[in-house]
């Protein structure tokens, strides 16, 4: 019993496999330490029961929290998708909002109330807002991707995958390990965990830290200064068998992250030319800006829940309760030397959910599983911005703008899936899901257009009520409801063989726009669908040795929830959530994992992916045919792993892994501007280590090896310029492990 993952051997048959098939870093979930060239099973909890991830059958990527900790990355949640490919999360703020994508399925609106496609879970705990998703991955027991619609276990909005984040869980031992790591723009992480045992066979407590900060990979010429991050967290769990039916885990967690001097994006421009302040503008790819405003955010996350297992017979009931809340207070500037626009945001969010879940025991030849899922979600929201500029504070845009706003949202869901074995070889799953979710907005914006004066103003934002008038009002209330689920008849050809074919439908509730620019742009949007097919095989080879997984996947995406920015003359960049007709995406992955040797060990992955708007008209204009934002054809992601025995406990230890994509556009709407293009581009990440015995470990990394200049987003700032967010440039460090 107990809640740490457990590594089970299996039957020759499956000896091979259940190892992470997952796409980009198949093989980085075996065991580090295991000399055996026989490739160990990996438990995952994808469809809310403990089994192999090779019996599972659907895709299944897993990364492994020891191998992504010596990878070097984790540092926020969205690096897990250098690992996988048709897969990405821009963190274009640093360490928060990652922008999730998966098979060309994601959104790049980062506003608060608005969901991602792609759920993002935290043992069990489903996080509504992108905002709480960036946290970093400390003390991580593996990470588990489910790409495609998952309808029924996973519903919670979550038409594209599910993203499930699974922790260290306390153990009835003592144990523990300690993580220091140096390197380049004055990064520092110090992460660690601590288990004890309060009570033997019965209560166990598990403390994890991290704390992490550098320089940003951007310097401000006009302060002569480098802003800096840093992001510390800490999580407490308690672990209690009160009698051997019943187990209880307690797990309460915070956050605090502040960064200064905010850099998402550099605006760039034609050599020679400057905007309309006489500022030149920067030249690809130097990571160089220029602006005189404040500008520091501060964001903290916290929260709790609760889970109980009770099995009183062959049955057993779980309960998941949760609570979440996040800040966010910052300021900003417009990027550039003059002090001509100011921002200034105050944000919070709530929200509680609770699960119920009941299931037959996994082995019976007709088992099940049947639950209820209610969530409910609180956002107040507060900004302002100021122009000190006498020549632009005219109506249009005004010299203070303030906005208010608030939304709620409630959602409750009923759910079940089956499956049935007719024979030893053939089995049937299938599943249903009935949501109903309802959201209410409540929005103004506030103005005033002259005698607007900030200087020597420390809180700008508190401006005088009588002065302004409002111009924007919005109330909305709407309620949605959902049928989604799938079915999945799979088939064990042999002992090494086996093949799927899965048939799914996801849903992602409608909503609002949060803070109209103008009134006219307030409004509502209505819920996304898509259907999926899915075929699959997973298999294993060389006695043992190796495992090759195949997917081929197509996609009928109805009433798509897609965010259009463009440049307004007036305005800068504009964005509005809206709804594309209809659209198709269609494509295969392929993932395999080698060990040739005791000590080595080969994987691969290769995503291959195609997405065409059917049915898109916005504004007058038809973008049918177009494809997706972000969705490059190609992305394959290669690696290894060596380990050099030197006598006795001493061994080297050699890794890396190699990223590549394909050309890609980060628009649907404009694709053929080259400000919107990316050229395709491959990343190398490089690490050598030496183990002074079984508990000491001396690492050395080197990430984006060769110093590729890329850009993970494109941001209109006007109808010329051209926002654009860099990647991380090459990064080195060197990191120490020890463990207890």
């Amino acid at each position: 019993r107990g809640y740490a993952m457990q590594r089970h051997p299996l039957p020759h048959r499956l000896k091979v496999g259940a190892l992470c098939l997952a796409l980009g870093n198949l093989g980085l979930a075996q065991a580090q330490e295991n000399d055996s060239a026989t490739l160990d099973a990996v438990v995952v909890t994808a469809q809310k029961r403990t089994e192999t991830a090779q019996e599972v059958p659907l895709t299944v990527d897993v990364i492994d929290g020891q191998a992504l900790s010596d990878s070097g990355a984790g540092r926020t949640a969205g690096e897990i998708t250098r690992f996988i490919p048709n897969a990405s999360a821009a963190t274009l703020d640093n360490h928060g909002f990652p922008r999730w994508f998966i098979r060309g399925v994601g959104t790049g609106e980062p506003s608060l109330n608005n969901v991602t496609p792609i759920g993002i879970y935290t043992d069990d705990v489903y996080l509504g807002s992108a905002f709480l998703t960036g946290a970093p991955l400390f003390d991580i027991e593996r990470v588990e991707v489910l790409p495609g619609p998952q309808g029924t276990l996973w519903g919670k909005n979550s038409p594209g995958g599910a993203v499930h984040i699974v922790t260290r869980k306390p153990v009835f031992k003592q144990e523990g390990w300690l993580k220091a790591d140096l390197g380049d723009y004055k990064a520092r992480t110090v992460q660690g965990a601590i288990n004890h045992v309060l009570k033997e066979d019965t209560l166990a407590l598990r403390v994890s830290f991290s704390s992490d900060g550098r320089e940003q990979y951007a310097r401000n010429i006009t302060k002569d200064a480098t802003g800096k991050l840093d992001d510390n967290a800490l999580r407490a769990q308690l672990a209690a068998v009160l009698t051997p039916e019943l187990d209880v885990l307690l797990s309460a967690h915070h956050r605090r992250y502040t960064q200064n001097d905010i850099t998402s994006y550099i605006v760039f421009g034609e050599q020679g030319k400057t905007d309309s302040y006489g500022n030149p503008y920067a030249v690809w790819p130097d990571r160089v800006y220029a602006f005189n405003e404040p500008s520091d955010t501060l964001r903290e996350q916290s929260g709790i829940s609760l889970t109980l297992n009770w099995t009183p017979g062959k049955y057993t009931l779980t309960s998941i309760t949760a609570f979440e809340r996040a800040t966010e207070t910052g300021t900003s500037g417009d990027g550039v030397p003059q002090e001509i626009y100011r921002s200034y945001a105050d944000n919070t969010i709530k929200q509680v959910s609770q699960e119920f879940r009941l299931a037959s025991p996994r082995e019976d030849r007709w088992n099940w599983i049947t639950g209820i899922h209610l969530y409910k979600q609180d956002i107040d929201s507060f900004s302002a911005t100021g122009s000190l500029d006498p020549a632009r504070q005219s109506v249009s845009n005004p010299g203070f703008t303030r906005a208010d706003w608030t939304h709620h949202n409630k959602s409750f869901a009923v759910f079940g899936s089956t499956t049935y074995a007719f024979t030893d070889r053939f089995k049937l799953t299938g599943g249903l899901r009935w949501t109903r979710e309802s959201k209410k907005l409540d929005s103004t914006r506030d103005r005033q257009v002259t005698g607007v004066n900030f200087t020597g103003n420390r809180h700008w934002w508190d401006a005088n009520d009588a002065a302004l008038t409002r111009y924007v009002a919005t109330d909305g209330d709407k309620t949605w409801t959902a049928i989604s689920g799938d079915i999945t008849p799979e088939y064990r050809i042999n002992d090494n063989l086996r093949t799927y074919l899965r048939f799914a439908r996801g849903f992602r509730s409608g909503g609002f726009v949060a803070s109209p620019a103008t009134q006219a742009a307030a409004g509502s949007f209505a819920p996304e669908y898509l259907n999926a097919v899915e075929w699959g095989v997973k298999s294993e080879w060389l006695n043992g040795r190796a495992i090759l997984n195949a997917s081929l996947f197509h996609y009928d995406y109805k009433d798509i929830q897609i965010n259009v920015i463009r440049g307004d003359a007036t305005l800068g960049a504009v964005s509005r959530m809206q709804n594309a007709g209809s659209a198709r995406v269609y494509g295969a992955e392929f993932q395999g994992v080698w060990a040739p040797t005791d000590n080595l060990r080969l994987r691969g992955s290769i995503g291959l992916l195609r997405t065409r708007y059917t049915d898109y008209t916005s504004g007058g204009n038809d973008y049918s045919g177009n494809e997706f934002g972000r969705a490059p054809h190609i992305t394959a992601v290669l690696g290894f792993d060596y380990r050099l025995p030197l006598g006795g406990d001493h061994a080297l230890t050699f890794g890396g892994d190699i990223n590549t994509r394909s050309k890609f556009s980060f628009s649907a709407t404009d694709p053929e501007n080259p400000a919107n293009q990316q050229s395709g581009y491959t990343l190398i990440n490089l690490r050598a280590g030496y183990r002074l015995d079984p508990k000491t470990h001396l690492n050395f990394y080197v990430d984006n090896a060769t110093d590729k200049a890329y850009s993970q987003a494109s941001l209109p700032r006007g109808l010329t310029a051209v926002g654009s967010s860099l990647g991380a440039p090459r990064t080195w460090g060197v990191t120490l492990n020890y463990q207890w």
